[in-house]
Parts: C-alpha cells; sequence; structure tokens
C-alpha cells in the first residue's frame, strides 16, 4: 500500500541517511510505502520528492524520515484507505474476540482498545484518532447477531 502526503523539513540532512538536498522549513511531498512481511522495512519506508513536479526522490526508513520531516497531512483518499484497511483489520480481531466473549463488553472493550494501539503503533505516521477507530468497531459489534 502506497499513501501520499505533505511534510516539512524539521531537520536539515546533509547526506544522513540517504538524505540530501533538502531544506529546512520547506514542504515536500512524500509516499509512504508499506513493505511486505519479510522486508527489512518493518514499517515500510518513504520516498521524498525534491519538488512537486519531479520524478526524482531519496528513499529513507521510518525512523529517519521522522527524524528529518514532520508530516503535514496526508491525501484525502489515501486517509481514507489507511482508515478503511486498519477498520477492517479490526473488524475481524474484534469479531472474533467478541464472540469468544460476547457477555464482558470490559474485557471486549480492553481488546478493542489494545488492537486500536496495535495498529496505530503500526501506522504510527498515519494520525487517524483512536475515538474514531473505536465509534467504527463499536457500530461494527451493534450490527452482529447472536
Amino acid at each position: 500500500m502506497i499513501t501520499r502526503g505533505k511534510a516539512c523539513c524539521k531537520y536539515e540532512p546533509r547526506g544522513e541517511h540517504g538524505l540530501e538536498g533538502f531544506n529546512l522549513g520547506k514542504e515536500y511531498e512524500f509516499q509512504h510505502v508499506e513493505e511486505a512481511e519479510d522486508s527489512s522495512f518493518t514499517k515500510g519506508f518513504f520516498r521524498v520528492f525534491h519538488d512537486n513536479k519531479s520524478t526524482y526522490y531519496e528513499s529513507t526508513g521510518y525512523n529517519n524520515f521522522h527524524l528529518h520531516f514532520k508530516i503535514l497531512n496526508w491525501h484525502k483518499g489515501d486517509l481514507d484507505r489507511v482508515v478503511e484497511s486498519i477498520t477492517n483489520e479490526l473488524k475481524a480481531c474484534v469479531r472474533l474476540n467478541f464472540l469468544q466473549d460476547k457477555t464482558n463488553s470490559a474485557a471486549t472493550n480492553k481488546h478493542i482498545r489494545e488492537e486500536i494501539k496495535k495498529y496505530k503503533d503500526r501506522y504510527n505516521c498515519c494520525p487517524i484518532p483512536s475515538i474514531i477507530l473505536l465509534k467504527e468497531i463499536k457500530k461494527y459489534l451493534k450490527t452482529l447477531k447472536f
């Protein structure tokens, strides 16, 4: 999955971590590329474009990207797709847990929060409020019939 957005350079790299030519305070387009599980980049990697019209970019890992850039926003369609993807994965996990322990709503709520944290950690770079995910999951749980 590839998501796009805009970031501001907060720490000017001078060849560090494979990045150079980015200026402090300037905005740049980026892509976050989620890698396969067998990749060395467990949280994916980022492509940072030197200007909006360029196809030239430099790649860096997740931590190094966040060291040098602050995410300003995500493209709306990409953000919606990421939210949908995470919500669908959460729904599958929560449904299984809810079926196993449908009488204990406190345990179910705790499990939902744990799953949201797990996926927010995985997609840490995506500013999806936990409350939105929690509401989506609760709506789903209300639709389950036993």
